[in-house]
């Protein structure tokens, strides 16, 4: 990797190619963890586009790579400046990592009220209000939610509420794979998308594989693609 960011640091310098070395120098130097040098570039990058999502990205990564003392206190600042669906829901899975489960279930509740329109949140929320036995709750958050979801997205909580109300797996699984395809947001990843729908991040390699004639790499997913999903919500 040495030679690689050898080579890009001397085409950054070159007015032509500065911002394609930098999203290299920056990718470079996050799957290395070395914090510093990526963070370098990665400013660079949203000093130019302040909306720039490969930069966005980048500087999520670099504070998954923060020791986990300083993780929540600079996701917290990055979504004080971006709003990145990523990042609020890094900040999340941060929360209870750290075993502060009120402040997880809070966070959730007041993304809520700001996207009631966004999957993830929708997902996580009520599966929270589950785990704390307030399973009526739940239900009718996930009922309300279908008032702003449409296609795939309704669909998932479909099957959420077809479990949760007796109905065989095999019927929830019928329901949410209705369409079989899911269109990328700003800010999604295949772990952000894998916990949509499965409710967990770790399924993210087999949306990687079913999608590989459009998705050669996790990087490479972009805003409009249309994915398809694989079978067995969960």
């Amino acid at each position: 990797y040495k030679s690689a960011a050898s080579v890009f640091t001397k085409t950054f310098s070159s007015s032509n190619f500065a911002k394609r070395s930098a999203q290299y120098l920056a990718w470079i130097y996050t799957e290395n963890k070395d914090v510093k040098m990526a963070n370098k570039y990665v400013r660079y990058l949203i000093m130019e586009n302040s909306n720039d999502e490969f930069a966005q990205r980048m500087n999520l990564r670099n504070i998954l790579n923060l020791p986990s003392a300083d993780k929540l206190t600079a996701i917290k600042i990055f979504n004080d400046r971006f709003q990145n669906d990523w990042g609020q829901y890094l900040y999340f899975a941060e929360l209870k990592k750290a075993d502060m489960e009120t402040e997880a279930l809070n966070f959730l509740a007041e993304s809520l009220a700001k996207k009631p329109d966004t999957l993830w949140v929708v997902s996580n929320y009520s599966q929270e209000l589950i785990h704390k036995g307030e399973t009526n709750i739940a239900k009718d958050v996930m009922n309300r939610s279908l008032k702003n979801l449409v296609g795939p997205e309704a669909d998932v909580i479909k099957s959420r509420l077809a479990v949760l109300e007796g109905k065989s797996v095999s019927v929830a699984r019928s329901i949410a794979n209705n369409s079989g395809k899911y269109k990328v947001k700003n800010g999604d990843t295949l772990q952000i998308i894998s916990q949509m729908f499965f409710n967990t991040t770790k399924r993210w390699k087999e949306i990687l594989k079913l999608n590989n004639k459009i998705l050669s790499h996790p990087n490479a997913l972009q805003t409009g693609m249309e994915l398809l999903i694989p079978e067995g919500n969960q």
